[in-house]
């Protein structure tokens, strides 16, 4: 188990829960990133460097997640 000193001291703004609708691919990013090494991460270093939250679609790897929304077929 992760000791407090582990956990990024910005999760609670952060928005990466929000973000992942995957829950084994949240649970990976909490483990590695929000639960470890944080200062490896993306989203923590835009908010210590910018003061800001994390622009939506930024992952903890610096990749930009699609934003495309995707409908399904209307019925005629």
């Amino acid at each position: 188990m992760a000791d407090e000193r582990d956990r990024c001291p910005h999760v609670s703004r952060c928005g990466l829960v929000a973000q992942l609708r995957n829950e084994s691919t949240l649970r990976f990013c909490q483990e590695t990133y929000c639960h470890g090494d944080f200062g490896s991460c993306a989203r923590y270093r835009h908010i210590e460097e910018q003061g800001s939250a994390p622009p939506e679609g930024l992952l903890p790897n610096g990749r930009r997640r699609s934003m495309t929304l995707t409908l399904p077929a209307l019925s005629k």
